[in-house]
């Protein structure tokens, strides 16, 4: 995995990843790729769902033991560039229109996982420390014995 930084006309940002999508990958390879780098967040395969369903529920999720090429109807060689100030709604999209794949990101919450679907417009780097800030803690600073103001403020 690679670090890249590329210029884009609202500024600079930094390549966090470069993902692999082939048909003859496996489901959860992408899903560990995907969480090396952003580990308290997961992105989860979704069947499209049929026009009398609601977008994405639970039965729609795909086993991560499958293929690529058991959900995509053509072969699929390509390569997602992932950057830490991408939101949310634009690596699902980037999925979806590069592809045909339907995916739904998931930011861990203590011992659960939350659809991000409304913070959408979050960066993955806001996500992913949010995630870390719920489930670990903030570091707490211990105040040194120098800050103490024990004697009046002299």
């Amino acid at each position: 995995m690679s670090v890249v930084t590329v210029k884009r006309p609202a500024g600079v940002f930094t390549y966090s990843m470069e993902l692999q999508i082939h048909s003859n990958r496996y489901l959860w390879e992408i899903q560990k790729d995907f969480s090396e780098q952003f580990s308290f967040l997961k992105i989860e395969f979704f069947s499209k769902p049929q026009l009398s369903e609601k977008p994405f529920t639970a039965k729609n999720i795909i086993s991560n033991q499958r293929r690529v090429s058991d959900m995509a109807k053509n072969s699929i060689d390509s390569t997602i560039s992932i950057y830490e100030e991408m939101s949310v709604s634009e690596l699902e999209r980037l999925f979806n229109d590069q592809c045909n794949l339907s995916v739904q990101v998931f930011r861990r919450s203590g011992n659960i996982w939350l659809e991000t679907t409304m913070t959408d417009g979050w960066s993955l780097r806001q996500q992913n420390e949010h995630g870390k800030e719920i489930t670990i803690g903030v570091a707490k600073s211990t105040p040194k014995p120098w800050d103490i103001d024990d004697d009046g403020g002299r």
